[in-house]
């Protein structure tokens, strides 16, 4: 494909992002917002929102699987001879 000088220049320029834009990826946006806590106080705090309560942390395989009950992880011939 052949274009004129201008041509190219114009959709060369579509690619260029206007000042104080980044480009990224829509999947890292996420990870790469370090002061998303931050932002999101803010906005509660100026929308008069509650702020969320604090979630439990997350349980480790370990402490997941002591807390599931002995009769779980047995077959179920086992189970059946289990009174």
């Amino acid at each position: 494909m052949t274009l004129e000088s201008d041509e190219f220049i114009r959709r060369f320029l579509l690619h260029v992002l206007p000042d104080g834009f980044m480009a990224g990826s829509p999947t890292s946006a996420s990870s790469q917002n370090r002061s998303k806590k931050q932002n999101l106080a803010q906005c509660r705090e100026l929308l008069g929102v509650e702020p969320q309560p604090n979630r439990p942390p997350k349980k480790s395989a370990r402490e997941f699987v002591l807390d599931v009950p002995v009769l779980m992880w047995l077959c179920v011939p086992c189970v059946k001879l289990v009174p």
